[in-house]
């Protein structure tokens, strides 16, 4: 990626923030939303491919389950599940699908942990629209975003 790509990049995310600010982009309502608080011994995992046969996350259930068990024996209090989006390949709807599946299996396992979806958005130049359709999916319905830039780009290669 060359800097001036990079540069857009900063520009249409810090745009994307402001609009949403302002409330000038719906993006719909999600239940639960981040509320950035003061430390409260809660531990974070921001980032992670749990989801059930989703990407490169967790094969099956049983697995997705026993990654969740392993997170909490490790003190995890909140996870945000961030399967990647890639425009135009990604099924929203089955990550939503998925995620609705997931939680009410830790749920009924009474697991003392909280699950948030999101997702790891491939960049490209239509990130913004894909966001405004609600087909890309910011950290917990909040205006926060999680990019993955093409690592190779990036370096040169």
């Amino acid at each position: 990626m060359k800097l001036a790509e990079f540069i857009i990049l900063l520009v249409i995310c810090l745009l994307f923030y402001i609009y949403k600010k302002r409330n000038l982009i719906g993006l719909g309502r999600v239940k639960r939303q981040i509320k950035l608080e003061p430390w409260t011994g809660a531990i974070w995992d921001m980032h992670c491919h749990i989801l059930p046969a989703v990407d490169d996350g967790a094969e099956n259930m049983d697995i997705a389950l026993a990654m969740i068990e392993k997170e909490i024996e490790e003190g995890v209090t909140d996870i945000m599940l961030t399967p990647h989006y890639i425009t135009g390949e990604t099924d929203s709807q089955y990550i939503r699908k998925q995620y609705k599946r997931l939680v009410q299996e830790v749920e009924k396992k009474e697991y003392p942990i909280r699950l948030y979806l999101g997702n790891e958005i491939f960049y490209n130049t239509d990130i913004v629209y894909s966001l405004q359709n609600s087909d890309a999916l910011t950290l917990a319905g909040s205006s926060y975003v999680l990019i993955e830039n093409d690592r190779f780009e990036l370096i040169g290669e």
